[in-house]
């Protein structure tokens, strides 16, 4: 009887391992292209570059957990668990909706939720809840929506150049601040997007909750640990800005470029992860998985055998259950369309190159970056006037259907990528003759002693939008009812020369020239207007 129950046990345990490989192999084929963008994403930018060893120590954390249970306890409690296949089926469903609104933080939130169901599928729900803080560290390799990471990146800016000038004041160096630039007798410093400490702010979050987990006792000690993070992030960047004022005042604008203004990035953030690992022995009195180990045989034999019946799924059934989520992974792939490309009234290239005063001449685009923007079609034309002296960039970029790798590119991306920095914003109304209502973005940037006015909005499937993320979410709306998801970005430019209120009174006039004619006679218009035409595929 002990060998014939013995003989059972292994199979379960083979059906259990062999259910998670089967849902892991559909995890992989589902959002192999997901995973490979947000790698590479990860790898190159700066904010975000600790990410890369956030898989890493999750997955050390798991094997942690469960070697301090032991490797037999943990198997014996890994039973199917019918409410796993909800979170992959939700999980699914949110990665379809991401695809079709090409919101990547919507995709990649998607895969810890569709992961998440996979553990409590193939593992069980005692064992997601022994690896739920292993799965929730990963939520630290998700990147934030531009839509909130800017915002945020821009009043650190704020805090820490108003900490930074007080500080100054104190130690009787003399500073002026004026916005986000400190003025020192025989310097400027400008406090970029890049040290306004949000990068070590992500960084020392994650860090400080990783010290948290090991080291600290206590819901309320942990999260107390975890909300550390932000002040000491803010406190040792406003540390890093006033040595950094204090070499230039000393020596010369050079003490903040190059590897002084690295060397001082890195120590600050050492020292920041040493308050952090301070506070964690503060608060510690004893080892963390010591009392995890007694809490967690405590919680399994609190639950009791009844709690689990109601969806345990039986080894074989949930094998079979695995199988079906692979075939369907395979089925679905790149095959779920749910709308239709749609056709330009007439080819952006037919757009006249004289509009009134202004002439225009054709702008060449690298192969490099109509690879990376991928439109249907695009116009990038600069037009001049001869009583104008700020010569206006037209930039049109069409999609006849919105999805993975060809999407809109934001300004407030590329534009701050090739060194600019947002200097004011505001709204616009924009001229379209009889076309509907545009109301746009207007913004100035700024890069050293140049400046430059913008303004720009989309068009939605025939409907104007000045944010992307409602865009977005009127994109997914009319992708399932329309059968529809083209876009497009429009976006006027021109450089500050003088007034910032003669350059946008040239600009405006120039819109209204271009503007009504693009939006009614080139772009397609509303669903269930005379506009709208559909194109074959």
């Amino acid at each position: 009887m002990a060998a014939l129950a013995q003989r059972k046990t292994k199979v379960e345990h083979t059906f259990s391992f062999l259910s998670a490989a089967l849902l892991c192999v559909a995890v992989f084929f589902l959002y192999w292209p997901v995973l490979g963008a947000w790698l590479e994403f990860v790898r190159l930018d700066q904010t975000y570059s600790y990410a890369l060893l956030v898989p890493p120590v999750a997955f050390a954390l798991a094997l942690l957990e469960i070697r301090s249970l032991g490797w037999q306890r943990f198997l014996a409690d890994a039973q199917g668990y019918g409410f796993g296949y909800a979170l992959i089926a939700a999980g699914c469903l949110m990665l379809f909706m991401g695809r079709e609104t090409l919101l990547l933080f919507v995709m990649r939130l998607s895969f810890l939720v569709t992961l998440t169901g996979v553990t409590l599928a193939a593992l069980g729900r005692r064992n997601l809840r022994r690896l739920a803080f292993p799965l929730g560290f990963l939520l630290f390799a998700v990147p934030l929506p531009a839509t909130i990471y800017l915002p945020l990146s821009g009043h650190l800016q704020l805090v820490s150049s108003a900490l930074a000038g007080r500080a100054l004041d104190l130690v009787g160096i003399p500073a002026l601040r004026e916005g986000n630039i400190i003025v020192l007798p025989n310097a400027s410093l400008d406090v970029a997007q890049a040290c306004s400490g949000i990068h070590s702010l992500f960084a020392l979050t994650a860090t400080a909750t990783l010290a948290a987990y090991l080291l600290v006792e206590g819901r309320l000690p942990q999260i107390l640990v975890a909300l550390s993070a932000a002040p000491i992030a803010i406190l040792f960047n406003g540390l890093r800005i006033v040595l950094t004022a204090v070499m230039c005042y000393a020596v010369g604008s050079e003490a903040a470029q190059g590897l002084t203004h690295m060397t001082t990035g890195l120590v600050v953030f050492v020292l920041g992860c040493a308050a952090i690992v301070g506070l964690c022995l503060l608060l510690s009195r004893r080892q963390r998985f010591e009392s995890r180990a007694n809490s967690s045989a405590a919680n399994s034999r609190a639950d009791g055998p009844q709690a689990e019946k109601r969806l345990l799924i039986g080894p074989g059934w949930n094998v079979v259950a695995a199988i079906a989520v692979v075939i369907f992974a395979f089925a679905v792939q790149d095959n779920v369309h749910l709308d239709r490309p749609i056709a330009l009234k007439h080819p952006l290239t037919e757009f006249p190159l004289q509009l009134g005063k202004w002439h225009g001449q054709q702008v060449t685009i690298s192969k490099r970056q109509l690879e990376s923007l991928n439109p249907s079609a695009i116009l990038t034309r600069v037009y001049a006037a001869q009583d104008s002296p700020a010569p206006i960039e037209l930039y049109v970029a069409y999609y006849s259907r919105q999805e993975s790798g060809a999407t809109m590119h934001s300004p407030l991306h590329c534009i701050p990528g090739a060194g600019w920095e947002v200097d004011k914003t505001s709204l616009r109304n924009v001229p379209s003759g009889d076309g509907p209502k545009i109301l746009a973005n207007q913004m100035v940037f700024q890069k050293n002693d140049e400046r430059m006015l913008v303004i720009y909005w989309y068009m939605q499937q025939g409907e104007p939008e000045r944010s992307q993320l409602s865009g977005v979410m009127t994109t997914l709306w009319r992708s399932v009812f329309d059968r529809r998801s083209d876009g497009c970005l429009i976006r006027l430019s021109a450089p500050i020369i003088g007034s910032d209120k003669k350059t946008l009174s040239e600009l405006m006039a120039f819109a209204g020239r271009a503007v009504p004619l693009l939006v009614q006679s080139y772009l397609p218009g509303p669903s269930g207007s005379k506009l709208f035409v559909a194109s074959k595929r």
